[in-house]
């Protein structure tokens, strides 16, 4: 994290062309996007893997050079495979189909309590599911214990218009049996070859999903042209395209939202609740066309099925990208080239609720369109030659100019005139915009010059230069260009002594560089702009930006320096990479607050900064290597140390989102994401202080165990804690690989120790009872309250109103259900939790058809295989959630709610080559 504000993400180039990586969502403080809540996904997965030839991690500044201030934090350079991949002479065909089928993990699913049903105090009879009953609009499990009775429950037959009772039983698996098997099916066909001086290459990739989620579905289709060709002996011509069409179905909503099943799933539903009976979602039809709802519970949830059957939401896109380029050999050792590429796509997100809808009882209908280009253009001088016989110059320079644009229209059918008619001319009411920032013209432009020059000495000592100047037309006249150098040396010590080498050391290699980089921002930051409002009494209403523009704003720059080494040893049967870095980000493009009477809410200003520094660690080796078995194994390790080093002048922090009353800051001397919340206020013994309120809602120090349903409340702390950030303490992994003939076994195993996660799931799930957890202290005469609070001590009240220790042990027990609320809603301290984690990633088997096999057959290749993803989390010490979440996307992370359970994933491969 580099950027308190800006995009802290890689940048993708493809062949060259910049590619757009958008998510389009904002989320706010529940993870919903004013009505835009389903999971859309980025739009780099329109990239087809089968299409890829090579894919190269330029990690840091040191790669802006080449790829401008969007590489401030790296890039993934994607070379697509042409013609002269084809493998062979002539013509070369390849197919490959896969079946893969998906599984909810269990460890994703948060352990239940099975003895206490749905209810309050014990108690619980359904009537209509709104209240009418006993607690049975309560959505909550502090029911009765199960016991075998008969209760009337929302499933129980009625029989002569009286519904009748029966067995209070728990349903286990009712939260598991909600969700299917999934399954994708991927096909690929591919046809390469060469005519004379062309090569060239066609492919074709569908692929079709169906989801966990019931009745949801993801199916894309990607089509891949490409070809090059010598025109001349030093002209040569090469192009590609590809086409994309995605249709999403139904795609999760994310977050805290009526939209997303989770909602209720994993926190809220009775554990009495048969989920297969919910099936039969629809409950009969009203006069007006609109249907009703069959369901546990009427008054705060929709029927989990209704969810993903009558409401939904569509997402459609359609991209093409690609470029065209010439290159010239102006001499043996001078190349020019020039290329434009582009990246554009449309894209249509429909969504839609029903009449009777809990949130929405008058349906409601939203629309989203949005048109993204991005154009690149190019020309460069390429160079290679030998100055003398011991010094070898090579490098470029160019020219770039990169166009962005982003269209997006949303409007909003907040109620509907004729039910399930999704249309927006079928509002009955005025059509509005979603959001303004859903109905946002985005433009951008920047032209570069750049240039890079290496110089080899004798083969073992390179130098590396680079330079680029950008302007931008995001930064005021003054300010819109920006220069950054970068300089590397390495030095390959065994070619430059010889000597060096040895029956271990076969290769050493040190290296060291150095970069800056500027970084700009988003358009229309330098002047205040009107946006629209609601019409008032069918005016037009317009109200200026909230932030205060800055015409003097300057780039972000970043300050990079790096040391490592390479080394090799035993016949290059173990290897090593090290890497330190450090990096500095100043300037920061930051909001801070201002006085609301100037008419704005904030003011933007460059200020602040934040160091990162830290180290890399590869390690791969060979122990067993022989003819007809073989090990290797890779191990990475990664540390970073993150912290800010100042704000702007008194600003003391910086606040990044937060959610339920638990806020993710920036604050000078501590990381980016620190958890900010309450947590319990403790006596100098470390024991909890707590306060103890009678049945007439007094205030007591009494003990006498005796008054009905006596509540036992947690202190706050004075003010607001810091409970770590989300940033782990580092990451790793480990990759086995052994061969044993044909046979191959591809074991990965990753995961990340430290950091911090704040889980709604878990604090919901304390609070309604559903969890385990909550068993404890529970009770049967609900006239006794059973739960005993651990390690804590009775609270009074000093004269100045602080609530200070009495130094007597509590004895006075409460209501398990009254402590769910009162300890655990919008508190920080025990819903945040240690985020570390260890998964095996993947396990993939292969087996290659011996070449005497496939001789006999028109095939060149065969290769069987089967794959398992995400099979285990091998540790964690979160409870009740997958700890590698987040409903956010961007610098907003360690926020867990109500998360779509993580999947196993089993399947079969076939890859074939002609």
């Amino acid at each position: 994290v580099s950027s308190l504000t800006g995009n802290n993400q890689p940048v993708f180039v493809v062949d060259g062309v910049i590619m757009d990586n958008s998510t389009f969502r904002n989320y706010d403080g529940y993870g919903s996007s004013n009505g835009i809540s389903p999971d859309y996904g980025n739009a780099i997965m329109d990239i087809d893997p089968n299409n890829i030839a090579s894919i190269t991690v330029l990690k840091g500044a040191n790669a802006a050079a080449l790829y401008g201030s969007r590489a401030a934090n790296g890039a993934i350079v994607i070379t697509t495979k042409t013609g002269s991949s084809a493998g062979s002479k002539g013509v070369g065909v390849n197919l490959s189909s896969s079946v893969s089928f998906q599984q909810v993990s269990p460890q994703s699913l948060p352990s239940l309590q099975n003895e206490y049903g749905q209810g309050n105090y014990g108690q619980f009879a359904y009537v209509d599911g709104a209240g009418s009953g006993t607690y049975d609009g309560v959505d909550e499990s502090w029911g009765p214990k199960f016991n075998g009775q008969k209760i009337t429950q929302f499933d129980s037959p009625v029989v002569n218009g009286v519904r009748q009772a029966t067995p209070w039983l728990p349903n286990p698996n009712n939260v598991k049996d909600y969700f299917n098997t999934g399954s994708t099916i991927r096909n690929f066909m591919s046809v390469a070859g060469q005519s004379g001086n062309t090569n060239y290459r066609i492919a074709f990739t569908n692929n079709n999903q169906e989801g966990t989620i019931p009745n949801s579905s993801l199916s894309s289709s990607n089509v891949d042209l490409s070809a090059t060709t010598d025109l001349t002996s030093k002209l040569h011509a090469q192009g590609n395209i590809t086409y994309v069409h995605l249709v999403g179905k139904n795609r999760p909503a994310v977050g805290y939202s009526d939209l997303n099943p989770m909602q209720q799933l994993t926190q809220w539903i009775g554990r009495q609740v048969d989920i297969n009976s919910l099936r039969h979602y629809l409950a009969g039809q009203n006069s007006n066309g609109s249907y009703n709802q069959y369901n546990w519970n009427h008054a705060y949830h929709n029927n989990a099925f209704w969810e993903t059957y009558m409401n939904f939401n569509r997402q459609q896109r359609d991209r093409i990208y690609g470029r065209v380029q010439m290159s010239y050999d102006l001499t043996p050792w001078l190349t020019a080239r020039g290329y434009s590429g582009i990246d554009t796509y449309n894209e249509i997100r429909k969504q839609g609720m029903p009449y009777n809808n809990i949130s929405q009882p008058n349906g409601e209908y939203l629309q989203n369109t949005i048109q993204v280009m991005n154009w690149t253009s190019d020309f460069l001088l390429s160079y290679n030659k030998d100055l003398t016989s011991e010094l070898n110059l090579s490098g470029k320079v160019g020219v770039e100019s990169i166009f962005e644009e982003h269209n997006e229209l949303g409007a909003d059918a907040g109620a509907l005139s004729i039910p399930g008619l999704y249309n927006l001319s079928n509002s009955s009411q005025a059509i509005t915009a979603i959001n303004p920032q859903f109905n946002d013209l985005f433009k951008k432009k920047t032209n570069s010059v750049y240039g890079e020059a290496t110089f080899g000495y004798h083969n073992y000592l390179f130098l590396d230069l680079t330079g680029r100047n950008d302007w931008s037309s995001t930064l005021p006249k003054n300010n819109d260009s920006y220069f950054y150098p970068s300089a590397s040396l390495s030095w390959v010590l065994t070619d430059a002594v010889p000597s060096l080498k040895s029956n271990i050391l076969d290769y050493a290699k040190l290296r060291a560089s150095w970069a800056s980089v500027g970084n700009d921002t988003d358009p229309y930051q330098l002047q205040s702009v009107y946006i629209a409002q609601s019409p008032y009494q069918g005016i037009p209403n317009y109200r200026i930006t909230r932030q205060l523009p800055n015409i003097n704003l300057k780039p972000e720059k970043s300050y990079a320096l790096e040391f490592g080494g390479e080394f090799r040893f035993i016949n290059d049967r173990v290897g090593l990479d090290l890497t330190y870095y450090s990096k500095k980000t100043k300037n920061q493009i930051m909001p801070v607050r201002v006085d609301g009477a100037s008419g704005y809410r904030t003011q933007l200003i460059n200020a602040g900064e934040i160091d990162n520094n830290g180290v890399e660690i590869t390690l791969n080796a060979s122990p067993v290597t022989s003819q007809n078995f073989s090990w290797n194994f890779t191990i990475n390790w990664a540390k970073n140390l993150n912290k800010v080093v100042s704000l702007a002048p008194g600003v003391d922090s910086y606040e990044m989102g937060q959610a339920w009353g638990i806020y993710e800051e920036a604050r000078p001397g501590q990381p980016v994401g620190e958890i900010y919340g309450y947590g319990y206020k403790k006596d100098k013994n470390g024991k909890m202080l707590v306060r103890i309120i009678d049945a007439s809602g007094n205030y007591t120090t009494s003990q006498n165990g005796t008054v009905d349903n006596t509540l036992v409340i947690p202190v706050p702390t004075d003010s607001m804690l810091s409970f770590g950030s989300y940033q782990p303490k580092w990451t790793g992994g480990i990759q086995n690989t052994f061969r044993y003939k044909n046979l191959s076994l591809n074991v990965l195993i990753d995961g990340k120790w430290g950091g911090k996660v704040y889980s709604v799931t878990n604090m919901f799930g304390n609070y309604t009872g559903i969890l385990k957890s909550t068993l404890n202290g529970r009770q049967t005469n609900w006239d006794k309250p059973g739960y005993l609070v651990p390690n804590a001590v009775v609270a009074k009240q000093d004269a100045n109103g602080n609530w200070v220790s009495t130094g007597q042990a509590l004895t006075q027990r409460t209501v398990r259900e009254n402590w769910g609320y009162n300890a655990y809603y919008n508190y920080a301290e025990p819903n945040v939790y240690d985020a570390t984690f260890f998964k095996l990633r993947r396990v993939e088997l292969t087996y290659t058809l011996p070449g005497k096999w496939v001789n006999r057959t028109p095939f060149r290749n065969i290769q069987l295989s089967l794959v398992a993803n995400n099979l285990f989390i091998l540790y964690k010490k979160a409870p009740n959630i997958d700890p590698e979440t987040s409903f956010g996307s961007g610098n907003l992370q360690g926020f867990e709610s109500n998360q779509i359970p993580s999947v196993r994933s089993y399947g079969f491969n076939v890859r074939v080559s002609l």
